[in-house]
């Protein structure tokens, strides 16, 4: 528990160091104070047109960055403070819920759309074609690269607008290309959302500009992140401050930076996606790494979601642990297969395989396997023989994002692969020869057959031999 408590509050202090290191407003006094009374008209000037500014850009608010006690970010019962409308934070690896607030509620989700238009991109396989911008690209306002009608870029580099500026022309100019219209390219964002199994979310805009019908949950934005994070150049891209892109016309304008004041002043940040409007408020998907474990939270509707990301992925670090079940490619365990010429044959997992478990439980973990009820020779190395679970015996149901873990009577499923052989088991050779030999086969059946007959005739011809002889 001490070692616990250590860790907790290391996390915490470092928090409150990088929070520290805000903006210059973020340290000035209370208003009510000698010097907030001092403010120039000036600087009420500059403060009036932040505020203008504010209704379009995707930036946290300034007050996400006011420094505060560390330990102000939970309660009394170690819950996360969050002030936002719906939140959710989660596990990666295995899409376990750690913690939610209305996650399934439909809000408008600002440029959190963007992530999803992301995922389309580096699904479309066209990253290093070049796109020409539109007229309607050139006329999408608010937060943009400002692209010139006829300016060409590639699409990757699109994308980097895209994930650090929130480039909204970016989205246009990459759907336009992508499935021809941007009709078309949102037809294929909810085509996508379907397939994903998300029923909350609709997609009017591929950048998140205000739109009737416009809608996501934190627990669907999740899904899409997760889904997008599959990608190692969208991990990439959004943990990166600064970019460059090559741009053919506006040259002057090709350093793109991240909005999120987040991924600059805290260590532990390495993404994700920014989103402001009047209608969604500001919103924020973010991720953390601590200790080679990365958590993902989303936050709609915050006046804080700087501070409540922040206390989320706390939560998450200090109050659960990761822990690695099963290395892919090593053993398991060792079982006969039908038809094999091998005694028996090994089975791993196919993938590394991790739980979640409360940092505070040592609860014991179990591991069944069930298999495929068609198992038999031959297999080939890698080729799938069934599937190991794992539960925490005596532990709680988890929540999911996705139904990946089965429900366990015993205690809570918490992690599940695909087992595989780890070497080949071919067949028996009689047992090959007649499977695959076209006549061999039948004709063995035609003489077990004979020989079937012909025992049953010479049991018939004693039987009779007997009877006369009794008679």
């Amino acid at each position: 528990m001490a070692s616990l408590r250590m860790r907790g509050w290391s996390l915490m202090a470092v928090a409150a160091l990088c929070l520290s290191s805000g903006s210059a407003d973020a340290r000035k006094p209370a208003d009510g104070s000698p010097h907030a009374a001092k403010v120039s008209k000036a600087a009420k000037v500059s403060k009036a047109a932040k505020s203008a500014k504010a209704s379009t850009s995707d930036e946290e608010p300034e007050e996400t960055l006011v420094q505060k006690d560390a330990r102000s970010l939970q309660t009394a019962t170690g819950e996360p403070v969050v002030m936002a409308k719906t939140a959710i934070l989660v596990d990666p690896r295995t899409g376990v819920i750690l913690w939610e607030k209305h996650a399934n509620d439909r809000r408008p989700m600002a440029s959190l759309t963007k992530v999803m238009t992301a995922l389309l991109i580096l699904e479309s396989g066209k990253l290093d074609k070049t796109v020409i911008a539109s007229k309607t690209a050139n006329a999408t306002g608010d937060s943009s690269i400002y692209l010139a009608v006829g300016e060409k870029l590639t699409l990757r580099d699109l994308l980097w607008a895209i994930l650090l500026r929130s480039a909204n022309d970016a989205c246009v100019a990459a759907g336009e290309y992508v499935d021809g219209s941007v009709p078309k390219f949102v037809a294929h964002m909810n085509r996508r959302a379907k397939e994903l199994g998300l029923k909350d979310t609709h997609f009017v805009t591929p950048n998140g500009l205000p739109a009737p019908d416009h809608y996501s949950t934190a627990a669907d934005l999740a899904r899409i992140t997760l889904e997008a994070m599959k990608h190692p150049l969208f991990n990439e891209m959004v943990k990166t401050k600064t970019h460059t892109i090559t741009r053919s016309i506006r040259k002057g304008n090709s350093v793109v930076k991240s909005r999120s004041r987040i991924l600059w002043r805290w260590p532990l940040a390495d993404g994700v996606k920014t989103g402001y409007t009047k209608q969604a408020g500001h919103c924020f998907i973010g991720s953390a790494t601590y200790g080679g474990w990365r958590l993902l939270t989303v936050a709609l509707s915050s006046p804080q979601v700087g501070l409540d990301t922040q206390a989320m992925l706390q939560y998450g670090f200090r109050a659960y642990r990761s822990r690695k079940l099963a290395e892919k490619g090593t053993l398991l365990l060792r079982r006969a297969v039908p038809g094999s010429s091998n005694g028996a044959v090994a089975f791993g997992s196919a993938s590394d395989v991790y739980g979640v478990f409360s940092a505070k439980d040592t609860r014991p973990v179990t591991v069944r396997y069930e298999w495929r009820p068609d198992l038999s020779a031959p297999l080939s190395a890698g080729q799938a023989g069934g599937q190991a679970i794992w539960t925490e015996e005596g532990a709680a149901p988890r929540p999911t994002l996705a139904s990946i873990l089965k429900p366990s009577g015993k205690g809570a499923t918490v992690a599940a692969a695909e087992l595989v052989a780890l070497e080949p088991a071919p067949e028996r050779p009689i047992v090959a020869a007649v499977t695959h030999n076209r006549w061999l086969a039948p004709l063995t059946v035609l003489i077990l057959g004979l020989l079937g007959a012909w025992k049953y005739a010479t049991r018939a011809k004693t039987h009779r031999q007997r009877r006369s002889r009794l008679s």
